[in-house]
């Protein structure tokens, strides 16, 4: 996909030209980081929109892209989707209303605006766009290209309503917006220390950052080692690993089947190790011999059917008896 993608953006700008790039795809790739690279070099002043059809695209890659691409990622999981999403996407692209927005402070202050640069106006879809100012700002001018030519609105921020958690709608913008930087030649270390000073600053998670939760008691003791083990996982749903591996002799059923039986053997068998001093069968075993067995955990589930069987023979005694009771309905 990369070649072709590198042609459809050809990389120049033209303010008399709105140029729409439309990239739909499954998203199975593994490159992203070369794609995210190409995009930003040659974008230009096109937009590039993503489509994703399947039920597994790598939406990592898709928003990734459309995001490098200053549009939106458009998701199809049926088919019976097609139709819908796919005319909404038409109508979007047919009725720009604003393009090549800007936004520019009025007065002394000072104005940092995510994502830069602010995406551009369609029918039927907002433009939502965070900025930060100083205390002597006035106002907000955004300026764009309407159908009508040039397209000027203020915004007056007396006026503005408070709210609880905008600041860290910005600061989620800003962290993506210098991790997009990335891919405009500055260094991984650059990047990192721009993300962590972000995050730090407003508690958020990212892939530098964590919310570690600490437990003083320990639930595991020291001298017990960590076992990893590597669990199959199912094919996406409507793959055909025939089509994938390019191999018509494959047998889908059994490849599940197998994974499934793999997945249950690997519960079965998992579960913590006896320590030497667990039971008297473990301090006979000594501490090698203790390290090789396992305790099977519990189904923690009754044999309900059985159960219900012998309530309901019990019941049936009982009424047999309360029937056949010659002294039934007879007082005392």
């Amino acid at each position: 996909m990369l070649p072709a993608l590198a042609m459809a953006l050809d990389g120049r700008w033209d303010r008399t030209r709105l140029r729409q790039v439309i990239f739909m795809t499954d998203g199975a790739v593994s490159n992203e980081q070369e794609f995210f690279q190409t995009i930003t070099d040659r974008v230009g002043d096109a937009h590039l929109f993503t489509v994703g059809i399947g039920s597994a695209p790598n939406k990592h890659f898709m928003r990734g892209a459309a995001r490098q691409g200053r549009e939106t990622f458009i998701f199809i999981g049926a088919p019976n989707q097609v139709g819908k999403r796919m005319a909404q996407l038409w109508d979007k692209l047919a009725k720009p209303v604003v393009t090549h927005l800007t936004a520019k402070p009025l007065g002394e202050g000072s104005l940092e605006i995510w994502p830069n640069p602010i995406p551009d106006l369609f029918s039927g879809e907002p433009v939502v766009f965070a900025f930060r100012y100083g205390k002597d700002l006035e106002g907000v001018k955004v300026s764009g290209i309407g159908a009508d030519g040039s397209w000027v609105h203020g915004l007056n921020i007396e006026t503005a309503t408070p709210g609880q958690g905008i600041v860290k709608l910005w600061a989620r913008e800003k962290i993506a917006g210098i991790k997009s930087s990335l891919f405009q030649r500055k260094t991984p270390d650059r990047v990192r220390d721009g993300v962590l000073s972000e995050a730090l600053q407003f508690c958020l998670v990212t892939r530098h950052t964590s919310l570690v939760a600490v437990k003083k008691k320990p639930s595991r003791p020291d001298n017990i080692p960590l076992a990893t083990k590597k669990m199959p996982t199912n094919w996406p749903q409507g793959w055909e690993p025939s089509k994938v591996f390019n191999t018509p002799d494959w047998d889908g059923n059994a490849f599940q089947n197998n994974l499934l039986k793999r997945a249950r053997q690997h519960y079965k068998s998992a579960g913590p190790t006896l320590l030497a001093s667990a039971s008297p069968v473990a301090d006979s075993a000594g501490p090698m011999g203790a390290r090789n067995q396992s305790v099977h955990l519990p189904q923690t589930a009754t044999r309900a059917e059985l159960y219900l069987l012998i309530g309901f023979v019990l019941l049936c005694l009982g009424l047999i008896i309360w029937w056949t009771d010659p002294w039934r309905g007879e007082k005392p």
